[in-house]
């Protein structure tokens, strides 16, 4: 998904919207699923537990969170090609606070994860 973001012929990055979702969604839950099915056998029943989910949406939570911040120093750039970014969209403080959010978002839900595992001292231990 990453070169359909910037590949010059599908240019997912002209879409701001779509194509950080695209990007949340396929370099987040997806590569967690992915790695998951590669390790352990897949099955529908067992994967889509809640602690696997919570994983998908923490994987993707940190990869927005983190993705428009590597746009940033792009942006000039990028209007001369006539691209807008989501990051462009946002705006440099934009940016930075958008990020902070999914990345805080993302922090709480590895405190459930953990916290509902009975597992508190490897959140500290992770932090």
């Amino acid at each position: 998904m990453s070169r359909a973001y910037s590949n010059r012929n599908v240019r997912l990055k002209k879409y701001p919207v779509i194509g950080f979702l695209t990007v949340f969604i396929f370099q987040g839950a997806f590569v967690f699923l992915m790695a998951t099915s590669a390790i352990a056998p897949f099955s529908v029943e067992t994967f889509f537990t809640l602690n696997n989910l919570i994983c998908m949406i923490v994987a993707s939570l940190f990869m927005g969170s983190v993705y428009p911040l590597t746009q940033i120093y792009q942006h000039e750039a990028d209007k001369k090609d006539g691209v807008i970014s989501i990051s462009y969209k946002l705006g440099y403080i934009g940016t930075f606070v958008f990020s902070a959010v999914l990345f805080a978002i993302a922090t709480l839900f590895l405190y459930y994860y953990f916290n509902l595992r009975h597992q508190q001292t490897d959140l500290c231990c992770f932090c």
